[in-house]
């Protein structure tokens, strides 16, 4: 029935959204020892973004399909959810992730000492100007672009953000988020 298969939807969508409810077995051995971070990166329409990243860990962590951890969602809001609910704009105006401050990103859990590498990844999809190119179609706050890391702006991980900036021509400029 349909109620049957939005309640499975609405199940699937809770553990696509939080990577950490759906750890795999294999994590460790896909660390490499290395401590496993959970990472997210938004710059316009998810889907966009989540592909590259998808690719990004096939190719940098050698991670098969069934090992991949990127993940649509929404964060960067101030006003968090709504009774435990974030949402897409809906007709019923109900926990809308723009009018919570949330933009749409894609989250990760890669292993620490490969941060680097999916931050070059991340400015990679920026063109020369700091665009992304199918960017120009999404309008409004909910498709900036942001990037949300353990320990914020004063994680070692910000410097390494900005080295991977700078490698890949400096396109970004970075400020501290909400």
């Amino acid at each position: 029935t349909r109620r049957s298969f939005l309640g499975a939807l609405a199940t699937t969508s809770s553990l696509v959204s939080f990577p950490n409810l759906a750890r795999s077995a294999t994590d460790e051995v896909n660390s490499g020892g290395d401590e496993l971070i959970d990472v997210y990166f938004g710059c316009g329409c998810f889907w966009h973004v989540q592909h590259e990243f998808v690719e990004a860990e096939r190719k940098i962590l050698g991670r098969s399909d069934e090992e991949i951890t990127a993940r649509a969602g929404y964060a960067g809001g101030k006003a968090g959810s709504l009774e435990g609910k974030v949402c897409y704009h809906n007709a019923a105006n109900i926990a809308d992730y723009g009018k919570l401050g949330h933009a749409e990103v894609v989250s990760l859990r890669i292993p620490a000492n490969k941060f680097y590498d999916f931050a070059v990844e991340y400015c990679n999809l920026f063109d020369k100007d700091g665009f992304r190119p199918d960017q120009f179609g999404d309008r409004g706050t909910e498709y900036r672009n942001l990037v949300g890391i353990p320990g914020g702006k004063s994680s070692p991980l910000a410097e390494l953000l900005v080295k991977a900036s700078v490698s890949s021509g400096d396109k970004l400029d970075f400020a501290v988020g909400k």
